[in-house]
């Protein structure tokens, strides 16, 4: 074992921490769940756009579409919207996640490459099924819960079988040290879970077929204030987690450097497990909502700025030396992009929580960009 630990140390790990970064290996893996998440996620990316060029039409001709009840505005972003977070991302993510797994735990796939293929097209089937309900009008009418509550059941039960095979696939690992990517991986899914459940208020279903009578909290202002909390956190305990996993594989991988520091990547993932999931209600700080809310969400996202700089930081000093790779690696060219949005989205988003910065910004489309 020890011998193995100081190989893993040696290829890929810091010697500063004496940790390993990431797994020894294995050359021949099946890949048969990541080929259908990605190569779904790259038809959905498609229509999704598609969705959004007839929202940026409508835009700039209310009427285009007159008469055509399914193409309405107010049916169309609710599906651009949830398609491009949980059809195009997440499918994005969890075929990376099932890509990046087997290579960090020393095994060939994952515990079941069946369940991922399954899970895969139910979930192709569950948003079908939410194209066609939003389309003929059936909806919750809660902005980032807008399916209705049998899909809300179905998105759940694929979601729990995914964690159940990430979960028995790091159970059974032949690579005992286990990468910073591997805690994201772990941990972010099982966030997004209950961040779901409890935001899309699943044991109130309301109308369970929709019909604008949304299951939602009793209260609207106690219903607003879940509400962005809960879709803050799509972002902040889902999409950016997910974007960092990726990021602590990649870098190191293509420039063939250690992580800088195992250090600094535990501070960046305990600082935003800690620190994200009060940050949403910055968004309501112009709101009659009770001021020890706003209290929490203005330094919840001041001190988010710990974990973004300590992961800034690693991955600058990860690159050190090999910036020409920028120019040179297309994957790594994507990653580096999506890193430096990620920094500056960050720190801006920080600033939205401060209250004179709030007010300059708040109802305007700085907030949206």
């Amino acid at each position: 074992m020890a011998v193995e630990t100081n190989r893993l140390i040696r290829r890929f790990g810091s010697d500063r921490d004496r940790v390993s970064t990431i797994g020894e290996a294995v050359q021949d893996h099946t890949d048969r769940g990541t080929r259908v998440w990605l190569y779904s996620a790259i038809f959905w990316l498609t229509i999704v756009d598609l969705f959004g060029l007839v929202l940026a039409l409508e835009l700039i001709s209310p009427n285009l579409f007159g008469g055509v009840p399914w193409l309405m505005f107010g049916r169309i972003r609710p599906l651009h919207v949830n398609g491009v977070i949980f059809a195009w991302l997440s499918m994005m993510y969890w075929g990376a996640a099932f890509y990046m797994l087997p290579r960090l735990t020393g095994k060939k796939s994952m515990w079941s490459e069946s369940l991922a293929v399954w899970t895969a097209w139910g979930w192709n089937i569950w948003f079908v099924l939410g194209i066609i309900t939003i389309m003929a009008g059936m909806t919750q009418g809660r902005e980032y819960a807008e399916f209705i509550w049998p899909l809300d059941i179905f998105l759940l039960v694929l979601w729990c079988a995914n964690i159940v095979n990430v979960i028995m696939t790091v159970m059974q690992r032949r690579v005992k040290p286990l990468y910073v990517t591997t805690w994201w991986i772990l941990a972010s899914p099982l966030w997004l879970g209950a961040d779901y459940f409890i935001g899309n208020v699943v044991w109130r279903p309301g109308a369970i077929w929709g019909n604008g009578v949304s299951g939602a909290l009793s209260t609207s202002m106690a219903d607003g204030m879940l509400n962005w909390w809960y879709a803050h956190n799509l972002f902040g305990l889902w999409l950016t987690p997910m974007l960092l996993a990726g990021l602590y594989y990649l870098v190191p991988r293509i420039t063939k450097t250690p992580l800088y520091s195992h250090t600094l990547s535990l501070i960046s993932f305990w600082g935003m497990a800690f620190f994200y999931t009060g940050v949403g209600h910055h968004h309501l700080l112009q709101t009659p909502t009770p001021g020890w809310l706003k209290t929490i969400a203005i330094l919840s996202s001041i001190s988010l700025l710990i974990p973004v700089f300590a992961f800034t930081v690693n991955i600058i000093m990860t690159m050190r030396g090999h910036w020409e790779k920028f120019f040179t690696n297309l994957p790594l060219r994507f990653a580096l992009t999506g890193f430096i949005f990620y920094f500056l989205v960050n720190v801006q988003g920080s600033f939205e929580a401060i209250q004179s910065f709030n007010r300059m910004t708040h109802f305007t489309n700085f907030v949206v960009a």
